[in-house]
């Protein structure tokens, strides 16, 4: 996966090592060790955080990598953030807490991303999602914006930010 802010690549793969060690696209602070360079660069999609502050997004992803980043970038820019490794993983976390969006890749052991979506959009209290997918898709199921993967980080900071600072989700692909 490339890790891009705006037109810069910052490094050419994401691996759990690059989250942690120094490695490429990783500057050293001296006051919290090593972090990714784009984490320096957050002002430029920071926006507001009117929405931020009381919603908690539950991210759901076998790739702990990508769990990983995801949840740190949400987390960077105000969101509370929950985690799941996949589909049924993520409805036991919502019996325990109801978040205020499902964040969900769509191929996962168990139970994919498909499936999830229409289990927490049911009536009469729907949580809205955003499905996330590295294969191309002519139509995601009813309503559900569309990021494609890779995705550069702002792209999956405004699409989260757009869908909830609207009463329901519309059909989007970033």
């Amino acid at each position: 996966m490339l890790l891009r802010l705006g037109d810069r690549v910052l490094g050419r793969r994401c691996t759990a090592t690059s989250l942690t060690g120094p490695v490429d696209g990783l500057a050293k602070t001296p006051s919290s060790g090593y972090r990714p360079r784009f984490f320096r660069d957050t002002s430029a999609y920071l926006g507001s955080c009117e929405v931020r502050m009381d919603a908690t997004i539950l991210v759901v992803d076998d790739d702990p990598t990508i769990r990983t980043l995801i949840t740190r970038v949400l987390t960077r820019v105000g969101y509370q953030v929950q985690e799941a490794e996949d589909g049924l993983s993520a409805l036991a976390q919502i019996a325990l807490t109801r978040p205020a969006l499902v964040l969900t890749d769509l191929m996962m052991p168990r139970m994919n991303g498909d499936a999830l979506i229409v289990q927490v959009r049911q009536p009469p209290d729907p949580i809205p999602c955003i499905l996330m997918t590295a294969f191309h898709r002519d139509s995601p199921p009813d309503d559900v914006p569309l990021l494609a993967k890779p995705f550069a980080i702002p792209d999956l900071v405004r699409l989260v930010d757009s869908v909830l600072s609207r009463p329901s989700a519309s059909t989007e692909t970033i």
